[in-house]
C-alpha cells in the first residue's frame, strides 16, 4: 500500500483475488456489510471498489481481510484477497451495488411457490438437462453454500417439486415448490449468492408462469428449441451479427464461444423456425454472408430432430439458389424495425426487457444486452415498433425508467 494512498482522506479501498463474475451484490453479501458501506462498484470480474462511510471502517476492513484465504462457492476455492487503498475516490465499473438495492426495493413482492433463478452459467443454461439431473445440482452444491437452508424443519427431497431450466441460454430456471414458505427461504438463501464460478440471483415470480409452459407441454403446444452451430465466423462478430445471418427468421437466443482457432456460435430456435431455416436453406448451406461462406449445423447432442428434406430446393415457389443467397445478404448491422432501450439497470436480463415490453402488448422475440442499453427486435413492421417506442417509453426495468428510439443504422 502507497504512502499517499494510506495518507489519503479517501475512503475507497480496491479488493482484488476475488473469484470470476464477483458481482457488487454477492460482495456485500460475502463479507455481512451493512450500513459501513455506501457502495460498491465493479464489472463483474476479479476486482472491485468498495466505498465506505468512514475512514476507520475502511480500516478495520482491510485490518481483517488483506492478504488472507477467504473461500467462494459451492467448491470452496480459496482466494489470497488484498485490500488496500485508492489514490482518490474514483471507482470504475458498471455494476453497482446501490443499483442492485433499488431494483430489489422496487421488484414488486410476491407471494409463491414459484422462484426464478437467473444470471446461471452458460454451461447450465445451454444444456438440455432432465429435470432429476439439475435438481441433483442444485441440491448437491448448494447445500454446501446453504446449509442454514438444507438443515431447515421440512426442507425435505420431495419439497422441491419441478425444475424448468430455459434452454435457449437465457441463464434462467424456474423452481416450484410445495409451500410458500421454501419458496421464500430458498429466495433469501440463493438471491446474490456464488454458485457455478457466477453471481446467481434469485427472486419468486407468480406460479403461472411455470404453469403456462407445463400445460403447453401436456397439451403438445410446446414449439420445444433446438440447438444449432455456426462455425468459422469472423473475428469481430457478435450476437447481433448471428441474428441478421437467420433474419427473417426467429432466433430464441444466441451464445458465441471462442475457440482455440475461430469463433463459432450455438443458436437457439425454435423447431419449427429450425425447421423453416432448414428447408429454406437445404444442408445448412446459408451461401456467402458479409463475404463469409455460411454453413449451418445441427448440435451433435440434440435429439430427435434430423436434418428436414425437401421434394425440391423449391420452398413455397421461391427457388433457392447460391446468388439469390448473395443477394438478399445485404442487410444493414440493425434491421429496420428494432427499437434501442437506453438507461437500461445492468442488472436487468433478457426476461426483464421481454415482460416489459410484453406488458404492453408486444411478444418479442430478439433481446440483444450490451452495457446499460439493449436492441429489440421481432416486431411485424415499422409501425408496431414505433408504437412500443410510444408505450414502453419511460416504463421502469429493474427501477430504472428506460428510454426508448427507433435503431439508427
Amino acid at each position: 500500500m502507497s504512502s499517499s494512498a494510506m495518507n489519503s482522506p479517501t475512503t475507497t479501498v480496491y479488493v482484488t483475488g476475488l473469484p470470476d463474475n464477483a458481482e457488487p451484490a454477492f460482495i456485500s453479501r460475502k463479507f455481512k456489510f451493512g450500513q459501513d458501506v455506501k457502495d460498491i462498484i465493479s464489472g463483474g470480474g476479479t476486482s472491485a471498489y468498495i466505498i465506505f462511510h468512514s475512514r476507520a471502517d475502511a480500516v478495520a476492513f482491510i485490518r481483517d481481510i488483506n492478504g488472507k484465504i477467504h473461500f467462494f462457492g459451492e467448491r470452496g476455492h480459496g482466494h489470497k484477497v488484498h485490500v488496500f487503498f485508492c489514490a482518490s475516490d474514483e471507482a470504475k465499473g458498471h455494476l453497482r451495488l446501490s443499483d442492485f438495492l433499488k431494483a430489489q426495493e422496487d421488484e414488486p413482492k410476491i407471494v409463491s411457490k414459484t422462484i426464478l433463478i437467473s444470471n446461471l452459467c452458460n454451461s447450465l443454461a445451454a444444456r438440455d438437462h432432465r429435470v432429476r439431473n439439475v435438481k441433483e445440482m442444485f441440491l448437491d452444491d448448494l447445500e454446501n453454500t446453504n446449509r442454514n437452508m438444507c438443515n431447515e424443519p421440512g426442507w425435505e427431497d420431495e419439497e422441491l417439486v419441478h425444475i424448468e431450466v430455459k434452454t435457449q441460454n437465457d441463464g434462467e430456471a424456474l423452481l416450484r415448490f410445495n409451500k410458500v414458505s421454501t419458496a421464500t427461504q430458498a429466495v433469501s438463501d440463493w438471491n446474490a449468492n456464488y454458485w457455478k464460478s457466477t453471481t446467481i440471483y434469485a427472486k419468486c415470480v407468480p406460479d403461472e408462469e411455470l404453469d403456462e409452459i407445463l400445460s403447453q407441454r401436456a397439451q403438445g403446444t410446446a414449439d420445444r428449441t433446438i440447438k444449432l452451430w455456426i462455425y468459422d465466423l469472423k473475428p469481430e462478430a457478435d450476437e447481433d451479427y448471428v441474428y441478421r445471418i437467420f433474419h427473417p427468421f426467429k432466433v430464441n437466443d444466441v451464445n458465441i464461444v471462442n475457440g482455440k482457432k475461430s469463433l463459432s456460435a450455438l443458436v437457439f430456435m425454435s423447431e419449427s423456425e429450425a425447421t423453416s431455416f432448414l428447408l429454406r436453406y437445404p444442408d445448412g448451406k446459408r451461401g456467402h454472408f458479409e463475404r463469409r461462406y455460411i454453413k449451418v449445423k445441427i448440435d451433435s447432442r440434440q435429439t430427435g430432430f434430423t436434418m428436414p428434406t425437401a421434394p425440391s430446393a423449391n420452398v413455397n415457389n421461391v427457388n433457392v439458389t447460391t446468388s439469390s443467397l448473395t443477394a438478399n445478404n445485404t442487410a444493414s448491422p440493425l434491421f429496420a424495425n428494432d427499437v434501442r432501450v437506453d438507461n437500461l439497470n445492468p442488472y436487468a436480463t433478457r426476461n426483464d426487457v421481454k415482460e416489459a415490453f410484453k406488458t404492453s402488448g408486444f411478444d418479442v422475440s430478439k433481446v440483444v444486452l450490451k452495457d446499460k442499453f439493449a436492441w429489440v427486435g421481432g416486431f411485424s413492421s415499422q409501425d408496431e415498433a414505433q408504437r412500443a417506442v410510444r408505450l414502453v417509453n419511460g416504463k421502469k426495468i429493474r427501477g430504472w425508467g428506460v428510454r426508448l428510439s427507433m435503431a439508427q443504422k
